[in-house]
């Protein structure tokens, strides 16, 4: 069966649309990483301790909150583009190598991680979105999570799903509706890291969800446990 002209127009219209979007952040991120070199220059040159250095040190981190989120921005408008081919990994011991990268960000936080899984908690995936997912997933995290925090992690299979629950206490700086202006461009990228996640988590076959209350954060990814793939 084929599909219609209009389909099809639409479809090349959808594709140009990912074509100037992937364009316009790539154009974009050329000028914000020479702004981003000039600033670091110019304060290396700066006298120090004068009004100039000081002036310089706040445009910087400016620029440098604009490359993250732009950088965020076009990671979640790419993320529902077409992924790599599924197979069966084990989910296990990507959310483990994800864990190790986060490590020393972990540390800096003062926040432990700790693993539980069911002996098989093979999925079918797409590793490498996979892998991306988890990364933002545990990135965002540990910035909600309280100093001194642990954030268990249990992995387990449900029918023909493997459901990872990741249950966060949150520090007060999140629970916070208003505060400095450092930190509601934390919290943004805290969300932003999770929108990211969500989406890249469906571009993989999976779902994330989230569920908020009085001082604690539950997310949920559902992805689909590789004994119920016989169809695929």
């Amino acid at each position: 069966m084929t599909s219609s002209p209009h389909l099809e127009e639409e479809k090349d219209a959808a594709v140009e649309r990912q074509r100037v979007v992937q364009d316009a952040f790539h154009a974009l991120s050329q000028p914000l990483t020479a702004l981003h070199c000039s600033l670091e220059l110019a304060l290396r040159e700066a006298r120090p301790d004068g009004p100039l250095q000081e002036g310089l040190q706040a445009a910087l981190s400016h620029a440098e909150r604009i490359v993250y989120l732009a950088n965020g921005i076009r990671e979640l408008v790419d993320a529902p583009g077409a992924g790599e081919e599924r197979s069966v990994v084990s989910l296990e011991k990507y959310v483990r190598e994800a864990l190790a990268d986060l490590l020393p960000v972990a540390q800096v936080a003062q926040v432990n991680l700790r693993m539980q899984c069911d002996s098989d908690c093979s999925v079918l995936t797409a590793p490498q979105r996979l892998g991306q997912a988890l990364f933002y997933l545990f990135e965002s995290a540990i910035a909600s999570a309280a100093p001194g925090s642990v954030l268990p992690l249990e992995a387990a299979v449900h029918a023909s799903e493997v459901v990872l629950l990741l249950t966060i206490t949150r520090g007060a700086k999140a629970l916070s509706a208003e505060g400095s202006e450092v930190e509601q461009a934390q919290e943004l990228s805290r969300r932003l890291g999770l929108a990211i996640a969500g989406r890249v988590v469906e571009s993989a076959g999976g779902k994330l969800q989230m569920q908020e209350s009085a001082g604690q954060l539950r997310l949920r990814l559902r992805l689909p446990a590789a004994a119920s793939t016989t169809s695929y």
